[in-house]
């Protein structure tokens, strides 16, 4: 029997948060809030101005659809930011939550499955921001080998950049600093709840599989079983409490993102209805228009999988040889098994049920989209 804690699981998310200055910490100091004010301004508040400067000096329509989806997102990863400094409390609270599921004695088995859960968790938040940061090392490329004729993306200046090569070369290397910053930044907001959500399904996933093996045995006292009933019913229980948690905190976060993605998906339609785009600007759209909807697939993969879990919990509760227990046992068995009728979901801003079908749904709207505007370019 062992122990295992998976409220580190999200380190490498209090990582990113850590270097804009959300810190994993009840109450700040003033260095805490100097480095926070230091890091939002030279990053989201910069960023922001020089995107929207941009749009007074647009020279066509082409030019501002491009400029208006990194307005967007640049907006958008500042409003997720927003919400994670509000929901910090509750967000820090989940890390205790998942302390006290820690402290759970379990077999060898139950152990491994968290322990791969975390570290698997660790390799998906790197393969994300590999992801993420993508379309910022292949543009920054780019424009490195443009003989210093274009930036990473086009921005407002108050200085013309072209003016040396010095000035070139810092300005691009800054830019692209900023925009992977803005990357881990929001890969950090996005995958907090599928991670979440992973280690909380390892846990559902060890629990059923406690119940499922409460069998009547000669040698245990008729307490035994009695008490590791209830202790699965005190770990679904905490389970719970952090699914609301996150109801009440990623759905948020998730409600910008579904936003960001549909509006992207327009400006990308809108241009390539508009303009006939030669290969490289069709490689570039497809690019941009696959990492927009490769940021909302992993909650919708793990909030589908666990609404799919919590729905076989009931199962699990019935599997046990509820037959040979004692009275208690059975009446206990069956509160618990209403409690875990109904299905758990997040739901994005309370409106939209984060699953793979809304997944799906998403993707035909932007296919159907693309279509049309194929068809109306002919």
């Amino acid at each position: 029997m062992e122990k295992v804690d998976t409220s580190n699981a999200l380190n490498f998310v209090w990582f990113g948060w850590t270097l804009v200055g959300v810190y994993p910490i009840q109450n700040y100091n003033i260095r805490y809030f100097c480095h926070l004010i230091f890091a939002v301004f030279a990053t989201n508040f910069y960023a922001s101005f020089m995107y929207i400067m941009q749009l007074f000096f647009v020279s066509n329509i082409k030019s501002l659809l491009n400029n208006l989806p990194m307005n967007i997102l640049v907006s958008i990863t500042g409003f997720k930011l927003i919400t994670v400094l509000l929901k910090r409390r509750e967000i820090l609270g989940i890390k205790y939550s998942l302390a006290k599921l820690g402290q759970r004695l379990l077999t060898k088995e139950h152990a491994e499955n968290l322990v791969n859960a975390t570290k698997f968790s660790f390799r998906f938040f790197v393969i994300g921001f590999l992801v993420y940061d993508s379309v910022n090392i292949m543009t920054v490329i780019i424009a490195a080998f443009s003989n210093q004729q274009r930036l990473l993306y086009e921005i407002w200046l108050p200085y013309d950049w072209q003016a040396t090569a010095l000035r070139y070369w810092v300005t691009l290397f800054y830019q692209f600093a900023m925009h992977s910053f803005l990357s881990m930044q929001s890969i950090s907001s996005d995958f907090c709840g599928p991670i979440y959500i992973m280690i909380l399904i390892a846990h559902l996933q060890n629990i059923m599989n406690r119940i499922e093996n409460l069998k009547y045995d000669p040698r245990k006292r008729e307490s035994e079983n009695l008490k590791g009933l209830i202790e699965c019913i005190e770990d679904h229980r905490i389970i719970s409490e952090i699914f609301n948690t996150l109801q009440g905190t990623v759905s948020h976060i998730i409600l910008y993102q579904f936003v960001a993605t549909a509006l992207v998906i327009v400006m990308i339609a809108l241009e390539y209805l508009l303009f006939s785009p030669n290969m490289t600007e069709v490689i570039a759209l497809i690019a941009f228009l696959m990492g927009e909807i490769a940021q909302i697939l992993p909650c919708c993969y793990y909030s589908n999988k666990f609404l799919s879990t919590t729905d076989s919990i009931v199962t699990s509760i019935y599997s046990c040889p509820w037959y040979d227990q004692t009275q208690k046992f059975k009446k206990i068995m069956i509160i618990f098994m209403q409690m875990t009728q109904k299905g758990q979901v997040i739901v994005a801003g309370k409106v939209i049920p984060v699953t793979m079908a809304t997944f799906t749904s998403i993707i035909k709207f932007s296919y159907s989209l693309l279509m049309l505007a194929q068809q109306m370019q002919r």
